[in-house]
């Protein structure tokens, strides 16, 4: 389930036609009353420039199947 965002950050100006491109890294896990809390930063740049035009930082949450456990 999307938590929510952390850090959105807007570096630089995407030229109209531009193709984006991402790199995706979880930076963090923690234990949530309903499971974990997973914690990802994705920094986006145009395709052949490697200059980040934005940086942001998604909360998800996996939530416990409770349901499976025996």
């Amino acid at each position: 389930i999307n938590y929510g965002l952390d850090k959105v950050r807007f570096i630089n100006p995407i030229p109209v036609d531009s193709i984006i491109c991402a790199t995706i890294e979880v930076t963090d896990n923690r234990q949530h009353e309903k499971g974990v809390i997973i914690k990802t930063k994705a920094s986006y740049h145009i395709q052949n420039n490697h200059i980040p035009v934005a940086i942001i930082e998604c909360l998800t949450l996996i939530i416990e199947n409770t349901r499976l456990k025996t």
